[in-house]
């Protein structure tokens, strides 16, 4: 299977990625917690893999919030 290994990524790619809608990463661009760029000739905004993936964090639960949880 082909595996896009660009470092390119166009605002649809972003979105499929990281599971937000167009609205969402553009809000995210405007308040500048992810770069884009403007390529020449190439139409759209592009933004680079490796920025889109760093906003992929793990979440850290708590023991105490686990212990909450199974209560219910």
């Amino acid at each position: 299977m082909y595996q896009n290994k660009s470092i390119w990524l166009s605002l649809e790619e972003a979105c499929q990625i990281l599971g937000i809608s167009r609205n969402t990463l553009k809000k995210l661009i405007r308040e500048g917690r992810i770069p884009a760029y403007n390529i020449e000739g190439v139409v759209g905004y592009k933004l680079k893999k490796p920025d889109v993936e760093s906003l992929i964090k793990p979440v850290q639960i708590s023991a105490k919030k686990k212990m909450s949880k199974k209560k219910r």
